[in-house]
């Protein structure tokens, strides 16, 4: 587990034991985050400071980063931060359908609801199978089959959180501040083609959002180098969203096909948020789940947005 010191100075990587169960209870001043100290500077761990009986203080911390704050919702995504990434999965998760320990998953999500100070039924985790198939949730409790063969979650609810499970596959958030809707979809290479974000966008339409109020932005995902591609699937993206290579695969950029969606929908472009290439799924193991290193029987980054 690498671990970023704040020194009166400049922030210095240094090496801690790598802790499996969370959330973490570090002493001192710590947070959690990437090898690189270069992209260390671009996260910001949320964290609390909490009174110890032993200690003047100690934390208790949970990898998660703030993505986009619009009105009343605020969208995040989890980190991994492992020190073992050659372990599929080694780190935090939230996804119960990919092979974890379901003991591990439900401490994470009690974690992770009681950081929001959310009961268990007002989070939403669907079960993905790259569909472009949508859950609205405008009524609680949600029945366990609503969110099964879903990528992704609408709401118009309060108090409520709701998100997608990814792993080198683009998380889109969308918020429309004005009718208090939210949405977050999957877009992986099927679903982008297949239509789940203009899916999404319809649902929150209909709920009574408009196209020009949505707040977007994408989260960890896989980069265009890393993202090889056979020629049948670069087929199916825009010209301009596939690199070709001489004696190379084709490479598609699913951010840069997302936004061209996104605007076919009726989004502003300036309401449009790509998350940061260098951040890359399958460049950072140690800090973002990525099936295309660790297999698809791995962890996986959960992209939500919260609502008060």
């Amino acid at each position: 587990m690498t671990i970023l010191a704040m020194g009166a100075i400049r922030p210095h990587i240094v090496l801690a034991p790598a802790i499996a169960t969370w959330p973490l209870r570090l002493r001192g001043c710590f947070i959690i985050t990437s090898r690189s100290e270069k992209n260390a500077a671009k996260l910001q761990i949320i964290y609390e400071i909490k009174p110890n009986k032993t200690d003047s203080f100690h934390m208790t911390i949970l990898p998660i980063q703030k993505l986009l704050r619009s009105g009343r919702a605020t969208a995040y995504y989890t980190t991994r931060a492992t020190s073992s990434p050659e372990e599929p999965y080694s780190g935090f998760n939230v996804c119960h359908y990919t092979g974890d320990d379901p003991a591990h998953v439900a401490q994470c999500r009690r974690a992770l609801a009681a950081h929001f100070a959310l009961p268990a039924e007002r989070v939403m985790i669907p079960r993905q199978t790259h569909s472009s198939d949508v859950a609205v949730i405008t009524a609680l409790p949600a029945a366990p089959s609503e969110l099964e063969g879903v990528d992704a979650v609408v709401t118009d609810m309060s108090d409520i959180m709701i998100g997608v499970n990814t792993a080198d596959c683009v998380p889109v958030v969308l918020i429309d501040p004005v009718a208090g809707i939210s949405g977050v979809a999957h877009a992986g290479w099927r679903g982008a083609v297949g239509g789940v974000v203009e899916a999404t966008v319809g649902a929150m339409v209909r709920l009574g959002a408009h196209p020009s109020d949505i707040k977007a932005a994408m989260g960890p995902s896989i980069c265009c180098d890393c993202f090889e591609v056979g020629h049948e699937v670069a087929e199916r993206f825009d010209n301009d969203c596939v690199v070709m290579q001489p004696g190379q695969k084709p490479h598609v950029s699913l951010q840069k096909y997302v936004v061209k969606v996104l605007i076919g929908c009726g989004l502003q472009s300036d309401n449009i948020k790509k998350f940061d290439d260098s951040l890359c799924t399958r460049c950072h193991p140690d800090t973002f789940w990525s099936a295309r290193k660790s297999g698809i029987n791995s962890g996986r980054i959960y992209t939500f947005v919260v609502t008060k």
